[in-house]
């Protein structure tokens, strides 16, 4: 048996041809206190209990699927964006402890997604701004790459929306 959290779709998608499945990573989730992180404890939103997001992770490596992050989210709510320092450190702390953790067998990690939709203000706290993000997603790729250089490092999904600011298109 697989992970409760797999569910059987994610084993159907396997048998599918899926190769990459990308989990979310909120830091909010994660980090009990500042800079101390409990990835195998993680708080999803919405969900019952804690789930253990190293045995996800494990999980989806045996049944032949690609494990990727999705790492966002400020300490304490989902989309705080951490623009400058101190947030900005803190940050890169918590994505540096990722990538040093999930890098490495069995987990093997290599590709990253920095932030969800940052091009929405309710997203990216307190308010869109491309240049901003651009600066974090370059912050968070210089430090993924200083614990795998071969990791790739992609922008956040940005959303379909009239409401979104100019310059993102």
């Amino acid at each position: 048996g697989h992970h409760r959290c797999l569910g059987q779709g994610v084993a159907r998608a396997a048998e599918l041809g899926v190769k990459t499945v990308f989990v979310t990573v909120r830091r909010s989730g994660v980090e009990r206190a500042a800079g101390v992180y409990s990835f195998d404890s993680y708080q999803v939103p919405g969900a019952a209990g804690p789930t253990d997001l190293d045995a996800v992770l494990a999980d989806l490596r045996s049944l032949g699927l690609e494990p990727a992050l999705t790492l966002t989210g400020g300490p304490a709510g989902f989309y705080d964006a951490p623009l400058v320092d101190p947030a900005r450190s803190a940050w890169l702390s918590f994505v540096t402890a990722a990538a040093v953790r999930y890098t490495i067998a069995p987990y093997n990690v290599r590709r990253f997604e920095i932030w969800q939709e940052p091009n929405r203000d309710v997203a990216f706290a307190p308010a869109a701004d491309a240049a901003a993000y651009a600066s974090l997603l370059a912050d968070s790729a210089t430090a993924i790459h200083a614990v795998l250089a071969s990791a790739e490092v992609a922008s956040g999904g940005l959303a379909m929306c009239a409401a979104c600011p100019a310059g993102w298109w």
